[in-house]
């Protein structure tokens, strides 16, 4: 199913570096045709900040297909590029294979990617000044935040970002993004956690954080401490995936005991699994998506409902929260005072 392609308005000071950013992306492309790299991605802050309201963003995060070397497209050869990034008068190239990074004022800035996508299939299109493109999910968006945590270069944005996902009950995207991690992965973020409590520096907390109102608010102080708990809280407790004759079934709850639930067909279940990190999060419990996949879409052509893969922590106190309770014990009828014929029916009953 095609999706429709949404209006998106972003905040200042982003709004203001969107032309360049896409007039640059767009010059970058069309040098890049005979490559067939014809599409990019709007990723990063900027993309969650124009949903939420949750904060100022200062950068255009654009994401192009990998294979691309940013060195050779803004150096020799590619004068229209060049003419552009030379027109900002300030330009910084940071891993000349991988990213592009381009100043605009005092703290706006364009990072260019040629990167593999996390977690594909549920990128949206939207609509940005007349410009259309195509929106990171944002549980691609956080997978992102999450890796520059594992390479210990997260920051207070970063970190801000997470805590405030963690508020929006209606948007499951960090702890997709979250679950799709292993667990080394997950040991190295823990490490950053624990060694970057006295170095998240309020002055670029101050300078990156803004536009926060007053009840979004967080004390950069706590920011490291608040990232850890919600890394912690929004780790799956349960995921259950069951198939029936019309749909594909996908419940998850967290050890916050947060709880969503997803449905698929059986041409989506692929996609999803995948774009909500569950195929990830399957491989580190040593079972294979492609099986389950197999298995989903042959339990769809019979009638009864059928448990594809279920998932609970055996340390968990609530485990076997998504499976059905057992039926109740009925009562014992009560004792007859007269005689104790109603107690001899049932002897078994209450020894």
């Amino acid at each position: 199913m095609t999706k429709k392609t949404r209006h998106v308005e972003l905040l200042e000071p982003a709004s203001r570096i969107w032309q360049h950013a896409t007039t640059l992306v767009n010059a970058l492309l069309e040098e890049c045709k005979t490559l067939e790299h014809d599409r990019w991605y709007l990723g990063g802050a900027t993309a969650l900040a124009a949903d939420w309201r949750h904060r100022h963003s200062f950068d255009i995060d654009i994401l192009i297909a990998p294979g691309l070397s940013m060195a050779a497209l803004h150096g020799k050869g590619h004068q229209r590029l060049s003419k552009l990034i030379q027109a900002t008068k300030r330009q910084q190239v940071d891993a000349p294979d991988q990213k592009l990074s381009i100043a605009y004022g005092k703290n706006g800035k364009v990072d260019i990617f040629s990167s593999g996508r996390q977690l594909p299939g549920h990128e949206e299109p939207i609509e940005v000044a007349r410009q259309t493109t195509l929106r990171l999910s944002n549980a691609q968006i956080f997978s992102g935040k999450f890796r520059r945590a594992i390479d210990h270069h997260v920051a207070a944005r970063d970190l801000f970002d997470i805590c405030h996902a963690a508020r929006i009950r209606s948007d499951a995207g960090m702890h997709q993004a979250l679950n799709a991690l292993t667990e080394p992965e997950l040991n190295r973020i823990r490490e950053f956690w624990h060694n970057s409590r006295a170095k998240i520096e309020e002055e670029e907390a101050q300078t990156k954080l803004s536009g926060i109102s007053a009840e979004n608010w967080i004390d950069p102080k706590q920011l490291v401490e608040r990232a850890a708990r919600t890394t912690e809280t929004h780790r799956y407790a349960e995921v259950l995936i069951q198939a029936s004759h019309d749909r594909i079934t996908i419940r998850t709850r967290t050890n916050g005991l947060r709880t969503n639930e997803y449905h698929s067909t059986s041409n989506e279940i692929e996609r999803d699994l995948h774009g909500l990190g569950i195929a990830r999060y399957l491989g580190c419990h040593n079972i294979s998506a492609r099986d389950v996949i197999r298995d989903a879409r042959q339990a769809m052509t019979q009638s009864n409902q059928q448990t594809i893969a279920h998932i609970a922590r055996p340390d968990d106190p609530t485990r076997g929260l998504f499976e059905p309770p057992d039926p109740p014990t009925p009562p014992p009828p009560a004792a007859s005072a007269a005689n104790g014929q109603d107690r001899n029916k049932n002897p078994s009953r209450g020894r």
